[in-house]
């Protein structure tokens, strides 16, 4: 795995919820592999995380919502790529 691209929430024509900040974590089983907080883009735009080293077997990843903004948090779509 190299690459994590995360598209925020909007709430439809409401417009009225994001996601703000979210840890990434890769895990093998339940140990933790990498760990990285970044600040979602709004949407409709895509915020991508490269990792600084590929990591080669890992079983999972988890993305958790650390504040959001409006009336609630949700991610739209994650995509996850290898090196």
């Amino acid at each position: 795995m190299g690459k994590v691209s995360i598209l925020n929430t909007r709430h439809g024509i409401n417009s009225n919820r994001a996601s703000e900040r979210v840890r990434i974590l890769v895990l093998l089983s339940d140990k933790v592999l990498h760990q990285h907080e970044l600040q979602l883009n709004r949407y409709p735009f895509w915020t991508n995380y490269i990792l600084p080293e590929p990591v080669v077997i890992a079983d999972r990843v988890r993305i958790e919502i650390l504040s959001f903004l409006g009336r609630g948090a949700g991610l739209n779509e994650i995509k996850v790529y290898r090196e």
